[in-house]
């Protein structure tokens, strides 16, 4: 199914795919041609949560923001390799590594390219997180962390047990300043 994913996406972007390495051969069997293939080993799949945020300098530099990952408020023992993986992704790409400053992860935040951040309380002001942690004080870390200069706080959901609510489970950006979002 990955696969089939990544083929469909090809024909619109380029797609890189993260493989174990021991099954290099395999998926580049499956994929096909056209597809970049990340020798990297990982815990989930689900790699929007652990993999850095990528910053750009208007210059084509690019670097990344290593989120300090704890395995959404430390709800599931292990996780070694997804607690690496920003560290480990960086070193390959040969990029510019600024370890962060805040417990999140990647699908927390959903900025729209033109200065505005999308977040909820309930992932990231969350003692499992970060605790004491006000929203000011969050405020202050994405803005300079992301270059935005707008916040949007949504409540998020308590009932959400793995992500505590992340924002990517509800409301997304299809368009400078436009939301998209289920509601309940």
């Amino acid at each position: 199914a990955i696969a089939a994913l990544a083929r469909a996406i090809r024909g619109f972007e380029p797609v890189t795919v993260s493989v174990e390495p021991a099954e290099v051969a395999e998926a580049r069997e499956m994929l096909g041609a056209g597809s970049q293939i990340l020798p990297l080993s990982v815990d989930d799949f689900w790699t929007r949560d652990t993999l850095p945020t990528f910053l750009v300098d208007g210059n084509g530099g690019l670097a990344t923001a290593n989120w300090e990952f704890n395995v959404w408020g430390e709800k599931f023992p292990g996780y070694a390799k997804d607690r690496s993986l920003s560290t480990r992704l960086s070193a390959i790409l040969g990029t510019p590594r600024f370890p962060a400053p805040i417990v999140t992860e990647g699908g927390a935040l959903h900025v729209d390219g033109a200065g505005t951040l999308l977040v909820t309380e309930t992932s990231v002001i969350n003692d499992n997180r970060n605790p004491g942690l006000t929203k000011a004080e969050a405020d202050d870390i994405f803005k300079g962390w992301l270059g935005v200069d707008r916040v949007i706080w949504l409540p998020g959901s308590h009932t959400e047990t793995i992500t505590d609510g992340h924002v990517d489970g509800f409301a997304c950006f299809v368009g400078p300043g436009v939301v998209l979002a289920e509601l309940p």
